[in-house]
């Protein structure tokens, strides 16, 4: 018989967006999975949510530049499916990435992909992180060419240069 299972205690809306408050047992495993993929991967310098001075410390990286460009990504959280973290932490070696994967997300409230990445979950910002950083564009980041600064601080990506045609 299937057993009712949910990984948070109570949603509420903050700024017209959803966002879900993990009860004790959800937080207990989110600092867990936390905890594994600080020791199993390391984050390109150029990601700055783990940082000292986040934000601030991606946009200084840009200021002596004279081109920049900001590309933010739309409902980042509510767009990373249950299947893409399972296979992040697979990638990276996690033991048991079903299970965690199943306590860190939800029914997404946007419809597809049907399970996802919800805000208010410890782990969700390093797991957000983690499947961009080890996807395609993450790739394409670490390739592009040195004269280009590029920071990452979560759903935001910002690139600068000297000039147009130093650009990828």
């Amino acid at each position: 018989m299937p057993v009712r299972f949910q990984s948070f205690e109570y949603s509420y809306l903050r700024k017209g967006k959803p966002v879900f408050v993990p009860g004790p047992r959800g937080k207990e495993i989110g600092y867990d999975i936390k905890g594994k993929v600080e020791e199993a991967y390391a984050f390109d310098p150029f990601v700055y949510h783990f940082r000292p001075g986040g934000h601030v410390g991606a946009l200084h990286a840009h200021r002596n530049r004279a081109i920049f460009s900001r590309i933010d990504i739309e409902t980042f959280f509510y767009g990373i499916g249950r299947n893409r973290v399972v296979r992040a932490l697979r990638d990276i070696g996690i033991e048991r990435a079903n299970h965690y994967a199943r306590w860190s997300t939800v029914k997404n409230p946007y419809g597809e992909p049907n399970y996802a990445l919800p805000y208010g979950f410890v782990q969700s910002p390093i797991l957000a992180s983690l499947v961009l950083m080890t996807s395609p564009v993450g790739n394409y980041l670490r390739g592009l060419p040195p004269d280009l600064t590029k920071s990452v601080y979560m759903d935001d990506i910002a690139l600068s240069g000297d000039s147009v045609e130093a650009s990828p």
